[in-house]
């Protein structure tokens, strides 16, 4: 990472509370698998993801 690069990512942190930053290191565990939009695992995914 490049000093501008690094220069961006500490003024971002910087900038989060620390709930946001907490955030930053929960995220949903899925596949990495191709799942079509209509499928019943693709709706439970999305809502994994917009209920985070």
């Amino acid at each position: 990472m490049d000093a501008a690069a690094r220069a961006w990512v500490d003024s971002v942190l910087a900038s989060l509370d620390v709930r946001r930053k907490a955030a930053q290191l929960v995220f949903p565990w899925m596949w990495g698998r191709y799942v079509p939009t209509g499928d019943a695992e693709w709706a439970m995914l999305r809502a994994r993801v917009e209920d985070a």
